[in-house]
């Protein structure tokens, strides 16, 4: 059975719902997926006396919970979105859409974000395969490299061939394993079965040359952390196959158990912080960006009553925005349309603590995407329980997401520059 529902949408047990009168069944492997998506806020699931209610968060994509299968679908249409999703990772516009036509319209999210890893994977191979210097030593008819005179002296002179050190120029190095790695993990996800066909005719293009490589969670960010200009093309592969392999439930289930889920799940929250902090730090130039930014000093234990010495709790808003005059500026990215949701009162507490962190009237301000043309700025006043006087106040801003889809999309340019300028500047200033 399938449940097919939005991002932050439920699905109830009412009489004529789809879930009415389903169950799921008790097996430990259903329990253990449903605690580790409950845990991680991902998707929760609940048996209720008359069926199944179901409840998606930011997370978008599908997973299977014993018989059934959740879809949660992206409120954002695909074109726009993949537009967005290669400007906040990085990656290229390599005519994705021109190559898979209208079938990308009805394709699943995950098979959006594998068509890119295909196109990216293309134009590398196209390119040619960076290739690494690798040391071997072998006994050689003909000598090259440097002779090894340790070994010729250990040896019987009879032996055929001397023993040499060399450095061929390899493909089967660290970064080919990995794309060869990400071309075989997206044909076990993709869903469409044409995808999956071009993702195994790609991998045989290259497994001649390069091994299979094991992959850990740390692999990938210490390849792109070990990125150089001679190996910059591979950056969009290594954003990809991360995405990929966090989405596929790598890294879904905590630490704590080594449960994976059976399925794809991205979560938006993450992609729309990503998103914000790289338009942010491109178009306020007289500005400083600073994301994850610590509220040192707020809070503290008292010396005399922390009996197990913990280090005090420290706010950490998603961006500090510092202009050269000093001003400073609070943001939170919040991954949830608050101009038809409602304002959950954890976000309010959250950023009231951020907004009463400065001076007088301080302020901070929730970024929340929307598809509503019409969405206006929504102000929270905090004010003095006893005097009414105003201590603060908290934003709830629109980003409208059609619009930042065709900014980032559009040809670099004077006007263009002008506008993304005005509009990351609009997300920081004073409520109209």
């Amino acid at each position: 059975m399938e449940f097919h529902l939005n991002e932050w949408g439920a699905i109830t047990p009412s009489p004529g719902s789809v879930s009415a009168g389903v169950y799921l069944s008790q097996d430990r492997a259903t329990t253990d997926l449903l605690d580790a998506l409950r845990r991680d806020d991902a998707l929760q699931i609940q048996e209720l006396r008359s069926g199944l209610a179901v409840y998606a968060t930011s997370f978008v994509g599908r997973i299977r919970v014993g018989d059934l299968l959740v879809v949660i679908e992206p409120k954002i249409n695909k074109l726009p979105l993949m537009r967005l999703l290669r400007y906040a990772y990085g990656l290229r516009d390599l005519r994705l859409f021109n190559e898979a036509g209208a079938a990308i319209e009805s394709d699943s999210f995950q098979d959006l974000l594998i068509w890119q890893l295909l196109a990216e994977t293309r134009e590398l191979i196209a390119r040619g395969l960076h290739r690494q210097y690798v040391p071997q030593s072998a006994r050689l008819a003909i000598p090259r490299g440097r002779l090894n005179f340790q070994a010729l002296a250990k040896e019987p002179a009879a032996a055929a061939g001397l023993p040499c050190r060399f450095h061929p120029r390899q493909e089967d190095c660290e970064l080919n394993r990995m794309m060869l790695f990400g071309l075989r993990l997206g044909s076990r996800l993709a869903l469409d079965r044409d995808l999956r066909s071009d993702l195994r005719r790609c991998a045989r293009l290259i497994d001649e040359q390069v091994s299979d490589s094991h992959v850990n969670p740390g692999t990938v960010a210490r390849l792109r952390k070990e990125i150089t200009r001679l190996t910059v093309a591979y950056e969009p592969v290594l954003n990809i196959i991360e995405i990929l392999l966090e989405t596929a439930g790598i890294s879904l289930a905590s630490a704590q158990t080594n449960a994976r889920s059976p399925g794809f799940l991205f979560d938006m929250n993450r992609f729309f912080q990503r998103l914000l902090a790289r338009f942010l730090a491109e178009n306020l130039p007289d500005h400083q960006v600073t994301e994850e930014w610590s509220i040192n000093g707020m809070m503290a234990y008292s010396p005399s009553h922390n009996p197990r010495s913990r280090r005090a709790p420290s706010p950490r808003p998603d961006f500090r925005v510092r202009s050269r005059t000093g001003q400073i500026y609070l943001l939170d990215a919040k991954y949830r349309d608050l101009w038809s949701e409602t304002l959950p009162r954890e976000m309010l507490y959250q950023l009231s603590i951020y907004a009463l962190s400065q001076k007088a009237l301080g302020r901070a301000t929730i970024l929340y995407p929307t598809l509503h043309d019409g969405a206006k700025d929504a102000v929270v006043c905090i004010r003095d329980p006893y005097s009414a006087a105003p201590r603060a106040e908290v934003v709830l801003r629109p980003v409208k997401m059609i619009r930042l889809a065709d900014l980032v999309a559009a040809a670099p340019s004077p006007q263009v520059q002008r506008q993304r300028q005005a509009e990351a500047a609009s997300w920081i200033a004073p409520p109209a």
